[in-house]
């Protein structure tokens, strides 16, 4: 005889609200990640920095030029100084500044400092953004297309126009001058200028006298400015 089945019990109701809550969190699900897909898709990177923002914290292209102190001067070079100053109408802490260098260069190429500061005096009455017809530069009036090479070991652009880098290179010039003239200051000065005959005799002459008034200022002598 079979035995009878117990009957049996019941399901659990089931909640309406867990129901909503699974749907919910499925259509949350969906949401998030259609979100994720269009940004994905559709928005861009961040933009680099413009230019300008760039240029603001970028180091400055040439190297700081300063006047110097002339009241830590010697009594020689603060009257050479002040004379160029009151000549050429320009600062005379500027000029005190070019002079140091200068003083700095005369031993290593084995010319004289004041002849140094002639030759800047002449060529460009101290003005360092002058140029001349032909394309000469700065201080110094070097042509920058024929003595571009000397002008890489500085890395910059336009060096030609930092005072104390055209004076340096200037000086190297003159010196390599004279030495192709047979170590002859004045036919060196002269290959410098670019010029013979009266053209060449001229400047000779101006450079000369006026590094001769300049051996004078710095002895400490009244020397007139015209």
């Amino acid at each position: 005889m079979t035995p009878a089945l117990e009957p049996s019990a019941p399901a659990p109701a089931r909640r309406p609200w867990l129901r909503g809550v699974l749907i919910l969190g499925r259509l949350l699900g969906v949401l998030a990640l259609a979100l994720a897909g269009y940004r994905w898709l559709y928005v861009p990177e961040p933009s680099p920095p413009a230019p300008a923002e760039e240029a603001e914290a970028a180091p400055q292209a040439f190297p700081r030029f300063e006047g110097a102190d002339l009241a830590g001067l010697t009594p020689a070079q603060r009257a050479v100084a002040t004379w160029l100053g009151n000549k050429y109408r320009v600062a005379p802490e500027a000029v005190a500044y070019l002079l140091l260098e200068a003083e700095r260069l005369a031993p290593l190429y084995k010319l004289d400092v004041n002849l140094i500061m002639a030759v800047a005096a002449i060529e460009s009455n101290f003005h360092p953004l002058i140029e001349s017809p032909v394309g000469a530069q700065g201080l110094m009036q070097v042509m920058p297309q024929i003595h571009a090479y000397r002008y890489e070991a500085y890395q910059q652009k336009n060096a030609a126009l930092d005072p104390v880098v055209n004076l340096q290179v200037g000086v190297s010039i003159l010196r390599d001058a004279i030495k192709l003239r047979g170590g002859s200051e004045d036919a060196g000065l002269i290959f410098y200028f670019g010029g013979d005959g009266a053209a060449g005799q001229r400047y000779l002459a101006k450079v000369r006298a006026e590094q001769a008034r300049l051996r004078r200022v710095a002895a400490g002598e009244d020397v007139p400015i015209r």
